[in-house]
């Protein structure tokens, strides 16, 4: 209930948003991968395209409040999520990126102890 209030999921899975959020992210650096191999455009014209491609980095909002339910609800995808907010939002530069990292950390910590939460983090 609290999941569809947050706006975290419009279906019964709250992974819904995250699995939309990676695979619009996955489609993003291949385009950017793309952007980096063309070979008829010159240095400048490549990086004003990788310039407009940045813009259209997909919005991690939706599946960081996603992560966040889940987190929250517990169950089987709880450290999934806890790592989806060390590694995700930051990339996306999201404007919660600190407090998503924070909150995916503790999460991690609770679940697998600290130091191995820490691994994590430096990690990724």
């Amino acid at each position: 209930m609290v999941a569809l209030l947050s706006g975290a999921c419009t279906n019964e899975d709250p992974w819904t948003p995250i699995k939309a959020y990676l695979d619009a992210d996955k489609t993003y650096h291949a385009e950017e991968l793309g952007i980096a191999f063309l070979k008829d455009v010159t240095p400048e014209e490549k990086a004003e395209l990788f310039r407009a491609h940045q813009a259209k980095h997909p919005d991690v909002s939706a599946a960081a409040t996603a992560a966040r339910t889940i987190i929250e609800f517990g169950g089987e995808r709880s450290i999934n999520a806890a790592e989806f907010l060390i590694e995700h939002p930051a990339h996306a530069k999201s404007p919660t990126t600190a407090s998503d990292i924070e909150f995916g950390y503790a999460a991690l910590a609770a679940e697998k102890g600290a130091i191995e939460a820490l691994e994590y983090l430096f990690e990724h």
